[in-house]
């Protein structure tokens, strides 16, 4: 693993505070996110005006005051730019932001954006030492369609020619608009017959019928609903929109323990100039510490399973072992800075995440970026507690100082400590960086700070494991 104390201290928290900026967000039925950190649909903007990626990259720039350099990695199959932001020195340690993989994940590529808007807005001090590259939308290809289409339609796979029921034709058996409400949404099928092959895998929530979920069988739950997606059998073989236009699934054509045969995955791993650009691309860039996607997978609230590995033993399918305390660090801050106390995990397989953690050792994470409200803890609001009611007040009562908290550290006692960091054997720094986790929070904070300062060009290799 690409792993510093310093460092690692700073992208946990980086991880933390982006989603911060953006996890409680108001959806507005089908219009863009309106996101409490600036940068959404807009007054007087329509759906389809916010879809110009193009544009709002430019804006974004224009208005970034020199803080933002734009560039790009390469160009989607249908011509499209794909835009790169940098802030920061390129040749400072840095964490890589991707959203937009699936084009209808909008609350991803609106928080990318947001991101670097509100980190161009910051003090200079994070970024002296530190770069922070955005891809806002690794996939324009499925944003435009969805801004030029009359057929609002699933922009999650890209547009090819894929026998997907591999019945020898081509595209025969799509979706399609059967209340003619202009946009093709799933359809629940409640006890689908045998004949369909449709297995009844969801129920309703109990707190809001809108919604499913999936049953739980230890408290007697029972799945009374199939899921599929808006259409009919077209074809006469008994399945219901299984063979559309729709091609390869961005987030799964990664080569990590790649789907073959799976939905989406693709004729083969990185098949796609946009999945193969950004490959391209990370392997070019070797300051990479940490990769943060925005999609539809989650690792920051659910923590991988640690210490299983594939057949080969070589590859992980989850997280090792002595990463494990590095995730569940970053799990802290995450849910402590967003609320979020719950997200739909996902299947990691072929991921952009599981890419760049399984295969080049970069501590790699995902979030949904948006929950549904019931998962996310409401903030305190801060206001002051009611006064007694008259006659019944009393003097306060004397406040005591605070109590030293066990395990808090002097100034003096944490510049030692990062000079032990220095010259210490790999043992001994693992033994002090576990130790960390078991002071006070203000005390790791500290601790970060002073890290930060001191290794801002990365840490020295120990003496012991030196060459």
């Amino acid at each position: 693993m690409r792993s510093t104390s310093a460092v690692l201290g700073l992208i946990v928290a980086c991880a933390g505070t982006t989603a911060a900026l953006t996890v409680r967000m108001p959806f507005a039925g089908q219009s863009p996110v309106l996101a409490r950190i600036g940068v959404g649909a807009g007054e007087g903007r329509g759906v389809k005006a916010d879809l110009d990626i193009d544009s709002r990259v430019a804006t974004l720039i224009a208005e970034s005051g020199g803080k933002i350099t734009a560039g790009t990695y390469g160009t989607s199959r249908g011509g499209h730019p794909l835009h790169v932001l940098q802030l920061g020195d390129k040749f400072k340690p840095a964490l890589l932001i991707v959203a937009g993989l699936n084009a209808q994940h909008r609350v991803g590529i609106e928080t990318a954006l947001g991101v670097a808007k509100k980190l161009a807005e910051q003090p200079g001090d994070l970024l002296s030492t530190h770069a922070i590259y955005i891809m806002p939308c690794a996939y324009p290809d499925g944003l435009e369609r969805e801004r030029t289409a009359v057929l609002r339609r699933d922009g999650s796979r890209t547009v090819a020619a894929v026998d997907d029921d591999q019945d020898g034709r081509i595209d025969e058996d799509g979706p399609k608009d059967l209340n003619g409400d202009g946009v093709i949404t799933t359809m629940r099928i409640p006890d689908p017959p045998p004949g369909y092959r449709l297995e009844a895998s969801e129920m309703l929530d109990p707190g809001d019928a809108r919604l499913t979920k999936r049953p739980d069988r230890n408290k007697g739950e029972r799945g009374i609903f199939a899921m599929v997606v808006e259409g009919e059998d077209q074809d006469g073989d008994g399945l219901i929109a299984e063979d559309g236009i729709d091609g390869t699934d961005m987030s799964r054509n990664f080569p990590y323990h790649w789907p073959e045969f799976g939905e989406g995955a693709g004729p083969y791993a990185l098949s796609e100039p946009e999945t193969r650009s950004i490959a391209e691309w990370v392997l070019a860039h070797n300051n990479l510490v940490s990769v943060l996607v925005f999609g539809t997978h989650d690792n920051l609230v659910n923590v991988p399973e640690p210490g299983k590995m594939d057949q080969t033993q070589r590859i992980p399918t989850g997280i090792e072992n002595e990463d494990k305390w590095v995730f569940d660090e970053a799990s802290r801050l995450f849910k402590e800075a967003t609320g979020m106390t719950g997200a739909m995990a996902g299947d990691n397989a072929g991921s952009l995440q599981g890419w760049t953690y399984g295969f080049l050792g970069i501590y790699s994470f995902s979030t949904p970026v948006w929950v549904r409200p019931d998962l996310v803890t409401k903030k305190d609001t801060g206001k002051p507690a009611a006064p007694p009611p008259a006659g019944d007040a009393k003097p306060p009562e004397p406040v005591a100082p605070p109590p030293v908290q066990p395990g808090a550290m002097t100034d003096a006692e944490i510049q030692a400590s990062i000079a032990e960091f220095r010259t210490a054997s790999p043992e001994r720094r693992r033994e002090m960086m576990a130790r960390t986790l078991t002071v006070p929070q203000e005390t790791q904070d500290k601790l970060r700070a002073a890290a930060m300062a001191a290794f801002a060009d990365g840490v020295p290799a120990s003496p012991a494991s030196a060459t």
